[in-house]
């Protein structure tokens, strides 16, 4: 996830000194992922690595998934808007008529497609609270209130009213993430 040269590593920026104390930290974790594909640095945040992770995995999936291939299951088959029965009589179809459904078909299919893994990238990126669309517009009043040494209940109470709204939003994000993921877990291939 991180090169061993990576001067931020999730702590912000360093001075020289302390990204030498860190290279053979960032040596082993390298060889640690070239070894199973994690490292010990992975599993001490793992949420927040698998928040990175799995979107950009599917980011490059599709930068390097064939053009016109996809996977065709029940759920995409259900979001086409037909049946399975209509989906395989089309695909016993060889006529002129059945070719052109088809091609169709497989426009709407690759579309669909498309739009569900964009859709888990977003729900993904959405648990970042850095970069999530949604943020706490009472973060600078409050802040500035407590650095003052003022209390102020009125924004107090609007800031972690938004909070736990927000923690709502990126639960439920999260929650249709995994369950985007579940539905077309086995169709993630090239």
């Amino acid at each position: 996830m991180y090169s061993i040269f990576d001067m931020k590593i999730n702590k912000g920026s360093r001075g020289f000194l302390e990204n030498i104390k860190y290279f053979p930290k960032s040596c082993k974790w390298a060889m640690q992922r070239m070894k199973w594909g994690f490292s010990d640095y992975d599993i001490m945040d793992m949420d927040a690595y698998l928040e990175e992770l799995i979107p950009d995995m599917i980011s490059r999936f599709i930068d390097k998934q064939t053009p016109g291939q996809y996977p065709v299951n029940e759920s995409l088959i259900e979001k086409a808007g037909i049946s399975i029965k209509e989906y395989e009589d089309l695909q016993s179809n060889m006529s002129e008529e059945g070719e052109t459904k088809r091609k169709e078909m497989a426009e709407k299919f690759g579309q669909i497609w498309e739009e569900t893994l964009a859709r888990i990238i977003f729900c993904f990126r959405e648990q970042d609270e850095r970069i999530c669309t949604k943020q706490n517009e009472y973060i600078n009043n409050y802040y500035a209130l407590i650095h003052s040494g003022n209390k102020d209940e009125e924004i107090d109470r609007k800031y972690w009213d938004r909070e736990r709204e927000l923690e709502e939003y990126r639960e439920k994000m999260l929650k249709e993430g995994f369950d985007l993921l579940y539905t077309y877990f086995h169709c993630l291939w090239w």
